[in-house]
């Protein structure tokens, strides 16, 4: 289904050596020569090689996308710039971010979008303002959606809220935890898991936001990974960096049902595209040093085939026309009211897999 061209780890660095960046003590643009983003030395006397922060983490799926994302640190090893670059279906993205901290905030901003956080005494984000400066045609139109969030007793992430003064960006997400590990968000009506792996996180910043993309948050996922939004997870997660297709099923509907079929129980063979998340597998990779290094994802994929009994009822009596002396109904004027299908024979397609490298 998808194939997947390998690019090396020094390429993708090579690729953030056109990016934008910024001094992270000054804010402005740094000087020609500056060392790309996350291979610069450590700039405190007598600290050691900080080799435990990661430099970059680049994403690959099976359909030729490749995403990179790069960090820049200051002195006291915290983020101050992501680059994050790459490809989706053939189009090229480039994006920088800026960092800045103070006791009682964390800003994280481009010139497109601003999200200020306040921090309590604890270094969490209790809450925050989002701010865009654009729509989403790339006019002028600045909007700012409040953000608070909202945590356990043992400071663990269980709800984010969003509010704006037109109702437009509202929202909410909840988050459920088990055995240390956010399992579950919940979002406009709908949950979204997660699954873990056996590995406990050892890594400089929490990458298990960058690997679900947000955990389902709308805001705070953005800044996830600095460590600011409470307890983070025990495990490292299963990547859910690309999203899979949904499941879909090929359900014929009669235009025109004539009454000879009402009432009648009919049976229907169709068949159903469906991503196994469930039964999803991931390979978690070490050096020597007990750094993560690589991840591979796989998803089974099936084309599951189906028998269905099935009886249509009339809902509306008076949606039909009368061609050569018999009722026909319209297909709103009637209801299908389905058995459990039974599944008759099942395929297996190309799986969907996820390739992460990251080095440091």
């Amino acid at each position: 289904m998808r194939k997947t061209t390998f690019l090396s780890i020094m390429a993708a660095a090579a690729l953030f050596a056109v990016s934008c960046a910024e001094d992270p003590d000054t804010g402005n643009p740094a000087e020609p020569g500056t060392e790309t983003p996350g291979t610069e030395e450590p700039d405190t006397p007598g600290t050691e090689d900080n080799t435990d922060r990661i430099n970059v983490i680049t994403f690959r799926n099976d359909e030729g996308d490749e995403h990179y994302w790069g960090f820049t640190y200051d002195s006291q090893d915290r983020p101050v710039a992501v680059d994050m670059n790459g490809t989706d279906y053939g189009d090229t993205f480039l994006y920088h971010y800026n960092i800045e901290y103070s006791d009682s905030h964390v800003r994280f901003y481009d010139d497109t979008i601003s999200l200020d956080l306040t921090l309590d005494a604890s270094g969490k984000a209790i809450s925050g303002i989002y701010h865009e400066y654009y729509d989403e045609y790339g006019y002028p139109d600045e909007s700012e959606t409040a953000i608070t969030f909202f945590y356990d007793a043992e400071d663990r992430l269980i709800r984010e809220e969003g509010t704006d003064e037109y109702d437009y960006n509202s929202y909410t997400v909840e988050y459920t935890w088990e055995n240390g590990n956010m399992v579950n968000s919940y979002i406009n009506y709908y949950d979204v898991p997660f699954m873990y792996s056996e590995h406990a996180v050892k890594s400089n910043i929490d990458i298990n936001w960058i690997l679900t993309t947000g955990y389902g948050s709308y805001i705070g996922g953005a800044v996830g990974f600095l460590g600011i939004l409470g307890t983070g997870s025990a495990d490292y997660v299963f990547p859910t960096y690309f999203a899979n297709d949904l499941a879909s099923e090929n359900m014929p509907i009669e235009e025109w049902i004539s009454e000879d079929l009402i009432g009648i129980t009919r049976t229907r063979e169709y068949s159903s595209y469906v991503v196994a998340d469930e039964e999803s597998y991931a390979e978690y990779l070490f050096d020597d040093k007990e750094r993560l290094t690589d991840i591979t994802m796989t998803v089974p994929n099936y084309t599951i085939y189906y028998s269905q009994d099935y009886t249509i009822t009339v809902v509306d009596p008076e949606g039909y026309v009368i061609r050569d002396g018999k009722k026909y109904y319209r297909h709103e004027a009637v209801s299908y009211e389905y058995e459990a299908p039974v599944e008759t024979d099942r395929e297996s397609m190309d799986p969907d897999i996820t390739y992460v490298s990251i080095s440091y």
